[in-house]
């Protein structure tokens, strides 16, 4: 008899289902937006690069790169004649060439400061329309010294091979007119005597120089 009218009172008060079933839909509505919430963090975290430590590339350096720029100034350059001895006539024009290498390093101005004796030898001209150095900025005779200067585009970064200068290369062609007997040279200033890295510090390789050896009969 009681169970009677327990079922009864059910029947007979629908709203209390409705209650019980609306609650459940709400924590149901609220479990799907939690779970949603759940997935759109985790999707924006996933789309967020990693952050590096102040100062360090998200790339690995090349071993190229990881090169110690100080074993590029330590490399040896060259300045050089061809032909390094040269015999000839007194009143005759004698042309040499002037080369350079720079080893491996990547360079972007030459400079070079010859001496010579105004007894023996006179400077007539300095061509630089086949040198390796694209750009022409000095090349004039004072006094027994001649000043040659020559650069090229480079972007500071010595170890690239995209501009700037690698190798060995023309640098000028020189023409003299040889005086009077006897022998002579032009020899290198090797203090001003410089070529310069692309490393946008005005770093100077060190250089080998070799003066050109001149007899005049």
């Amino acid at each position: 008899m009681n169970q009677e009218n327990q079922l009864n009172q059910n029947l007979d008060n629908p709203e209390q289902d409705d209650h019980i079933f609306t609650r459940w839909w709400i924590w149901l509505v609220l479990l799907v937006v939690i779970a949603v919430l759940i997935i759109v963090i985790w999707w924006l975290t996933a789309k967020q690069p990693i952050e590096q430590p102040a100062g360090q590339s998200s790339q690995q350096p090349s071993s190229l790169n990881q090169l110690d720029l100080s074993q590029l100034k330590d490399k040896q350059a060259s300045f050089w004649f061809e032909p390094n001895e040269i015999q000839t006539q007194a009143g005759q024009e004698i042309d040499m060439t002037m080369l350079f290498e720079t080893q491996g390093a990547n360079v972007v101005v030459a400079q070079a400061i010859l001496n010579y004796d105004q007894n023996f030898l006179e400077y007539l001209s300095a061509d630089g329309s086949n040198s390796a150095l694209t750009m022409d900025v000095i090349a004039r005779a004072e006094d027994g010294q001649l000043e040659l200067v020559r650069g090229i585009p480079g972007d500071g970064n010595p170890l690239d091979s995209d501009d700037g200068f690698s190798g060995q290369g023309n640098f000028f062609n020189l023409k003299f007119k040889a005086l009077k007997i006897g022998n002579t040279q032009i020899s290198f200033d090797p203090q001003r005597s410089k070529i310069i890295l692309d490393d946008a510090k005005g770093t100077a390789m060190q250089a080998s120089l070799k003066d050109i050896q001149i007899t005049i009969n």
